[in-house]
């Protein structure tokens, strides 16, 4: 049986722009994808990535994944157990689609199911304990979840300019949060289940 590799959370400088991709960014970051699961994985010849997580469906968030799981398609030694999206709903990326919202939004949800037909496919909503932290939330739904851990996804210089935004400092001060984690330009191993504050830093870029 392979081991785990834990949680992968991506945010790539690559994706899809007016449904083309931008192949040359796309083919390195898939590179580097594998070849960090290479490095991290117990067996680099039997990789399982736990889950993917993508925390909403701009190109450069959908785009490691699209690639590569177009990349690495047939591929026998490297498998996604299960995909974690924060996306709107189809009629509301549909009203973007002058971003690419639907078609990134498709794209990236068929790209995985033809990569693993039997995966797992999980919308994080606000009756999770699986929550992504970061622009865009209310201190009302935050109070609602009121989750063990937040994870935000911004550079360590951007991430004190987050909580100054009144319902992530709620978040992270008022609730009752076991871990609060910024990704930055880190990786970070994370098991599922997850319990707060075993998380690994592997590899620190920043």
């Amino acid at each position: 049986a392979s081991a785990s590799c834990g949680i992968f959370i991506t945010r790539m400088i690559c994706g899809y722009r007016n449904r083309s991709a931008l192949r040359s960014d796309a083919d390195i970051h898939s590179n580097g994808i594998m070849n960090t699961l290479r490095a991290q994985a117990p067996d680099p010849e039997n990789i399982t990535v736990a889950a993917w997580i993508i925390t909403h469906t701009h190109c450069d968030h959908t785009g490691g994944l699209i690639r590569f799981t177009e990349k690495y398609l047939g591929c026998n030694n490297v498998k996604i157990d299960e995909l974690i999206l924060n996306y709107p709903g189809e009629q509301d990326c549909r009203d973007w689609i002058e971003k690419n919202e639907y078609y990134l939004r498709q794209k990236s949800i068929e790209n995985y199911f033809a990569f693993n037909p039997a995966g797992k496919l999980t919308k994080v909503h606000s009756g999770e304990v699986r929550h992504i932290g970061g622009a865009g939330g209310t201190a009302e739904v935050y109070s609602a979840i009121d989750p063990d851990v937040a994870l935000f996804t911004t550079s360590d210089e951007a991430f004190p300019l987050y909580l100054t935004d009144p319902h992530n400092a709620h978040l992270v001060n008022d609730l009752h949060l076991k871990e609060t984690i910024n990704a930055a330009n880190r990786i970070t191993e994370m098991d599922i289940p997850y319990t707060p504050g075993t998380s690994r830093v592997t590899d620190n870029e920043s």
